[in-house]
């Protein structure tokens, strides 16, 4: 599945890159230098805003803005998961025949492939020959949330950039500036986003995108983390060191959602 993707943040263009400040310095500078590589994944937790960057540049380079707008950039095509949950080689296929066109009114040609672990064998295996052998004008970004869900020659080739989640602090000040919540309202979704900026705007209503069912299994098993140590992490040290445990075998590998949540429920009582 494929898009020139519209952005769904109801607000002003630069709100989703809230705790990017520091990347946007550097790829401006990379950019202006032309010392700017052919392939990046940025990895991180769920809704840290890694697809929303990855869109911005493909904006600043073809407009010079670190803006989103919603409206639709002509050198920048994003796949994600289709109906099936997975990428495959028709959406590989679809990127190279992009990525060798010449760009129109960018520098560069950029393809966002979100949710990278959703790539098949053979996606993988097509995509490890356009970064070996790309394009001059060629820019592909990665998002995921782990860098080994890709195959190590893939991997390997990819420039590596993660991207931690927020400060409470800065998530609730950042409701408050931008979106004119009270304090007491920001404050809340700050603490139930866990750092993550996308989770609070989705939560706020601020924008409509869906969360994933293992998004939801990630928040699940956090906020049972965050409630047990409130409430003594002596007494409630087995069952966290279970839920840590489960959180990192949540985010390794390709666990049914669905099951873990009822087994996270269970040990829960």
């Amino acid at each position: 599945m494929s898009t020139r993707e519209r952005s769904s943040v109801k607000s002003n263009g630069s709100s989703a890159l809230v705790g990017y400040e520091r990347y946007v310095a550097a790829f401006t500078k990379v950019v202006r230098e032309g010392s700017l590589g052919h392939a990046y994944l940025f990895f991180g937790d769920a809704e840290t805003g890694k697809h929303a960057f990855a869109r911005r540049l493909g904006s600043f380079l073809e407009t010079g803005e670190w803006q989103d707008d919603g409206h639709i950039l002509v050198d920048v095509i994003s796949v994600g998961p289709d109906e099936k949950g997975t990428i495959g080689i028709d959406a590989a296929r679809e990127l190279k025949k992009f990525l060798w066109q010449t760009p129109l009114v960018s520098s560069r040609r950029t393809a966002i492939i979100d949710s990278a672990e959703a790539l098949t064998d053979e996606a993988q295996s097509a995509l490890l020959k356009l970064v070996e052998e790309p394009s001059p004008h060629a820019l592909l970004l990665f998002t995921t949330y782990e860098p080994s869900v890709l195959f190590p020659p893939l991997r390997s080739r990819l420039t590596k950039i993660y991207v931690p989640r927020l400060p409470k602090s800065v998530v609730r000040d950042f409701l408050v500036s931008q979106h004119g919540m009270t304090a007491k309202r920001a404050e809340e979704l700050a603490a139930e986003s866990f750092g993550r900026i996308g989770r609070a705007l989705r939560l706020a209503g601020i924008t409509d995108a869906a969360p994933t069912e293992g998004n939801e299994l990630d928040t699940e098993i956090q906020a049972n983390i965050f409630r047990l140590r409130a409430n003594g992490i002596r007494k409630n040290a087995r069952v966290l060191a279970w839920l840590v445990e489960r959180e990192a075998l949540a985010k390794r590998f390709n666990l049914n959602p669905n099951l873990q949540r009822k087994a996270v429920r269970i040990m829960m009582g």
